[in-house]
């Protein structure tokens, strides 16, 4: 309502559209925001903000063709940011546009300043096509980019998951532990996949882990509950 009233009173200011339009989409109305975000894409050409935020008036609408026409404008106009890449490659995927969306981020690696985050989605897409050795190269190169980062181990432990080799999944964490600070997704993963190798108590120090730097979250407190059972420590 107060964006809203900003508008009324100074209709020639485009930020307060902008502005109201952002409340809109937060709001679930994606509707309205479109119908404020289409004029001012038209008057401010070549804003990649406001391209973005009509992409994801045009994604919650369910006009996916749409969102992904108004993204690939916002890359046009910011090409050194990674974030507009993976706004749209996001939708592509939803569509099984596999080979644009992969192109597209290479396209974007060779320009944006830090590609890890272009690197991590061409492995995870290559994850969704069951293309597990190509995931494989792209998350080895991740890891290679930022070696400090669990992201990428996480990832590339998942791939041999997928595969059934639990051995090679749980040396890859155990690598990334000793690189990285402690990490909530690293320690569950370990904890998950140990458990399933039979390890209990490796497993139950990474749950215990991610359940400290995790307390919110339900499944480290399950996984644990599941492994004391086995244990028959029932209290």
């Amino acid at each position: 309502p107060l964006f809203k009233k900003l508008v009324q009173r100074q209709p020639g200011a485009w930020e307060n559209k902008y502005n109201l339009a952002i409340a809109f989409l937060k709001a679930k109305q994606p509707e309205d925001a479109r119908l404020l975000l289409l004029p001012l894409s038209a008057e401010h050409k070549g804003n990649a903000n406001i391209l973005s935020m009509l992409g994801s008036a045009y994604d919650l609408e369910g006009k996916p063709a749409l969102a992904v026409k108004a993204y690939r404008d916002a890359i046009d106009a910011d090409q050194n940011n990674p974030n507009r890449y993976l706004d749209c490659t996001r939708v592509m995927v939803d569509l099984n546009q596999f080979d644009e969306a992969t192109a597209l981020l290479q396209q974007g690696i060779a320009k944006v300043p830090e590609p890890y985050t272009l690197t991590i989605r061409i492995g995870a897409i290559e994850m969704m096509r069951g293309h597990f050795e190509q995931a494989r190269n792209s998350f080895n190169e991740a890891v290679r980019e930022h070696p400090d980062v669990a992201l990428g181990y996480v990832a590339l432990a998942q791939t041999y998951m997928k595969e059934g080799n639990n051995e090679t999944a749980i040396h890859v964490l155990i690598d990334g532990r000793s690189k990285v600070a402690k990490d909530f997704a690293l320690e569950y993963v370990l904890g998950l996949i140990s458990f399933e190798a039979g390890r209990q108590e490796q497993a139950l120090e990474a749950l215990k882990n991610a359940e400290l730097l995790g307390p919110d979250v339900v499944e480290p407190h399950y996984q644990l509950g599941m492994l004391y059972m086995q244990q028959q420590r029932w209290s």
